[in-house]
């Protein structure tokens, strides 16, 4: 049972109008269509509409798939609500779900905890400092995926720096050579990330060289407005690379044109660690 039919079940079972069910919680006319299928509930408007409803959560994800051939859906449906919490860089929901998971009896309770812990880590920046059996298990979970889907392909991309950068580049080149015709924004947006993440990765291993492949791959995609951060990423490690093989400035005055844009788009910490970034990487050339 999906999370929308699960939530009709239980409004139903209460017998409450939608209206009623939705009360302070979320906007009647949004969880309408939630229940229809048409949108996604976030992570915390649905921890805060059982709590309104007074209908525990971890009950509600256990029921979420009772018969074993839904199994998948309702691992995918956890993944999706981790994933989520994690770009919303929201430290409080993923203790929350970690919780869940440890309370409750998943038949994979603990690859889905060791995703958890290292998103956790990603929050607090401490990725590094994740004991080697959790790494160890990341790694494995991603290296051994036979076929990659959206949701792998989102987890891939953010655990990449526990790979070798040739361990990346054979796992990256399978990802992209599945979706690089995708005309899906939210495929272009995770391959587009893989790329630019093996950029990053290049550079600071100075495997220039090697950088040429991947911003030809980066060029097909289409200049279209949801894409602009990750293109003005490309555009900054673009004229970084040449200023490591020019050694002319003007390249690193460039650069700094694009952290600016990212701080003008409202991420002032992501523009400090591209200055630090650049600056560590400038150092080493």
């Amino acid at each position: 049972m999906k999370t929308n039919e699960l939530l009709k079940h239980y409004r139903l079972l209460a017998n409450k109008t939608q209206k009623e069910w939705a009360g302070t919680a979320i906007s009647p006319s949004f969880y309408s269509k939630i229940e229809k299928g048409l949108n996604r509930i976030a992570a915390d408007d649905l921890i805060n509409l059982l709590d309104y409803n007074g209908i525990s959560v971890a009950e509600f994800f256990e029921n979420i798939n009772l018969e074993k051939s839904l199994q998948y859906n309702h691992e995918y449906e956890l993944k999706r609500l981790i994933n989520e919490a994690y770009y919303e860089s929201s430290l409080s929901k993923l203790e929350h779900i970690k919780t869940l998971l440890e309370q409750g009896r998943l038949p994979n309770k603990d690859n889905l905890l060791t995703l958890v812990k290292g998103y956790i880590a990603l929050v607090n920046n401490n990725i590094d400092d994740l004991d080697e059996k959790t790494k160890s298990a990341i790694r494995n979970r991603i290296f051994n995926i036979s076929d990659f889907d959206q949701q792998t392909l989102a987890t891939y991309c953010n655990f990449m720096r526990l790979y070798d950068l040739d361990s990346n580049f054979l796992i990256a080149r399978k990802a992209i050579k599945k979706f690089s015709a995708s005309n899906s924004l939210d495929v272009q947006i995770r391959v587009l990330g893989i790329i630019t993440n093996l950029l990053f990765l290049c550079i600071e291993n100075k495997r220039y060289a090697e950088t040429k492949s991947l911003f030809v791959m980066a060029k097909s995609f289409p200049n279209r407005p949801e894409l602009f951060f990750h293109k003005n990423l490309l555009l900054l490690l673009k004229n970084f690379v040449k200023y490591h093989t020019t050694g002319n400035s003007i390249y690193i005055d460039e650069c700094q044109k694009s952290v600016k844009i990212v701080i003008f788009l409202g991420m002032p910490e992501y523009g400090k660690e591209l200055e630090r970034f650049l600056k560590e990487n400038k150092l080493s050339n």
